[in-house]
């Protein structure tokens, strides 16, 4: 690789490599890296970064939504599975002081329930 990549009349095959390997095309950033001038390394490694900035930002942007995700997810169904404890202790007949001190959900929101049985 490092033999024939200057030559142009070999750049065809070249080329053919790099598409294929992924350490290829890393040597062959490196070696184009390392052949420009000043002002063409900080251009390279300018873009260079923004690809890793970008690549994280995304990472990060999707690890939170996942938690949020769960999260929100955790916190409907445990609303969800109070409301139906609440629901049966009622059907039970039990009273909405115990109900309440049972669930911790609020006396209105227990009288809400009752009403809609």
């Amino acid at each position: 690789f490092f033999a024939l990549a200057n030559k142009p009349e070999r750049r065809k095959v070249i080329q053919e490599i790099i598409s294929r390997k992924k350490e290829i095309k890393l040597a062959n950033d490196i070696l184009l890296n390392i052949s420009q001038d000043d002002v063409q390394r900080a251009h390279f490694r300018s873009r260079r970064m923004y690809r890793m900035d970008y690549e994280h930002d995304m990472y990060v942007s999707r690890t939170e939504g996942i938690a949020e995700g769960i999260a929100e997810g955790l916190a409907e169904g445990l609303a969800e599975g109070v409301i139906k404890v609440a629901k049966k202790l009622l059907k039970l007949n039990m009273s909405i002081d115990e109900i309440t001190e049972a669930t911790e959900l609020p006396r209105a929101e227990i009288e809400n329930i009752r009403d809609s049985l």
